[in-house]
């Protein structure tokens, strides 16, 4: 019980800086503004994921289908220039 007693004391001693109310005012619309703005970004960015996955499912269908020819391009980016037999 003392010791409960002794750390209340010594928090309630403890000094505290408080901003003016209108500083207050300015730093939580300043937070909430940054909120807002890191939200849009992420809702954006989750769109652009979806966006890409659908891509990519796209694109392995039409390969697997045989709607893209995708020898060349990895020709390309392998150096060779033709395919042998």
């Amino acid at each position: 019980m003392n010791l409960k007693f002794s750390r209340m004391t010594v928090i309630n001693n403890l000094k505290t800086i408080i901003p003016p109310i209108n500083e207050q005012k300015e730093i939580v619309e300043f937070i909430e503004t940054k909120t807002t703005e890191i939200d849009t970004i992420i809702s954006q960015t989750e769109k652009e994921i979806d966006l890409l996955k659908e891509y990519k499912t796209a694109l392995i269908s039409e390969v697997v289908l045989g709607k893209v020819d995708v020898r060349e391009e990895i020709l390309s980016e392998s150096g060779f220039t033709e395919l042998k037999d």
